[in-house]
């Protein structure tokens, strides 16, 4: 294999990296592929404060993450993580189109644990 496809691959596998810390919204939700593999899904939670120039008011923004992990992290959310739980994601950033309940066309984004450089640690 060229050298430099091996370098672009292992760079791509690098780069798209996130890590998120924060409150665990719901239990997770637990479903199940054809092969009996499971999928494990569930929201976290981060919030950003801003003050206002204008008024000194400080604002908190809360946003939402959507995890879904595979593979082993699958079985370790299961075990492991409940609502409430303060939580630390390190996972990959992937886009999808879905629909929303109008059945329009949305983007939803979610950050997947699959991988050997990917992690989740509870810090209760």
């Amino acid at each position: 294999m060229d050298i430099l496809k091996v370098d672009k691959m292992r760079m791509s596998t690098t780069i798209n990296k996130i890590t998120i810390k924060g409150f665990v919204g719901k239990d997770p939700a637990v479903r199940y592929t054809g092969s009996g593999k499971a999928i494990v899904s569930f929201d976290v939670a981060d919030n950003d404060r801003s003050k206002s120039a204008k008024s000194g008011r400080t604002y908190i923004n809360t946003k939402w993450h959507k995890i879904v992990a595979l593979n082993q992290f699958a079985q370790q959310c299961i075990d492991t993580i409940k609502k409430g739980d303060f939580v630390v994601v390190v996972g990959e950033q992937h886009d999808r189109e879905g629909k929303n309940k109008y059945h329009a066309t949305i983007k939803i984004v979610e950050i997947i644990l699959f991988s050997d450089d990917c992690s989740i640690e509870v810090l209760n």
